[in-house]
């Protein structure tokens, strides 16, 4: 009868599945964001008027629509799911546009995957599939720590273990970035900390 049944599937994630088929993207375009315009006697509120790189997020976030949550952090269970269903469909660049969505939106707003998310990741998603080394790389190369330490809920146990194997024996890649170079800013009175220090470092 020209039908396929996928029992297994989540109807919403093949909702996913079809609007990128028919589509190519998993993006909605999202309103653009205006500049409020501020009369020249206004002067105290230019101070609450959006700065260009504001202006940049929030497009970024309202053209990523249903990728983001109210909150504007990115949807990685939604993600990874639909990874799951493109990988056992074999499509590969449904693929490899989720692991570029994943890399693009962790960048953009500096998270990583939940305890949670990582459940999915490996209890639903093959061991040699990419998008398990690309989630393994979020957590190694960025400030995850307190996170780690801190979350509520329990992550994977063989996520915490394909980590610590990762960060005690890092690649080519992890070696390079770890590799002490000497650095001088342009001048101590405008080098900043990171983000989690939120300072002036001293000479």
């Amino acid at each position: 009868d020209q039908t396929v049944r996928l029992p297994e599937e989540k109807p919403e994630i093949f909702e996913w599945f079809l609007q990128w088929l028919y589509t190519g993207s998993l993006t909605v375009p999202g309103p653009a964001y205006q500049v409020p315009h501020l009369p020249p006697h206004h002067h105290h509120q230019m101070l609450h008027a959006p700065t260009p790189w504001t202006q940049l997020v929030q497009a970024e976030a309202a053209s990523d629509g249903d990728l983001r949550n109210h909150a504007g952090s990115p949807k990685y269970f939604l993600l990874i799911d639909l990874y799951g269903l493109s990988d056992r469909l074999l499509t590969t660049q449904l693929s490899n546009h989720i692991l570029s969505s994943i890399a693009r939106l962790s960048e953009a707003t500096n998270s990583v995957p939940t305890p949670s998310d990582t459940r999915i990741l490996y209890e639903q998603i093959r061991s040699t599939a990419p998008l398990r080394a690309l989630i393994l790389d979020l957590f190694a190369y960025k400030k995850t720590d307190k996170l780690l330490e801190t979350h509520k809920d329990e992550w994977h146990a063989k996520f915490l273990r394909e980590l610590v194997v990762k960060l005690k024996r890092p690649g080519a890649e992890g070696l390079s970035r770890h590799s002490l170079v000497a650095w001088r800013p342009r001048s101590w009175n405008s080098t900043k900390g990171c983000e989690g220090c939120r300072e002036v470092l001293k000479p």
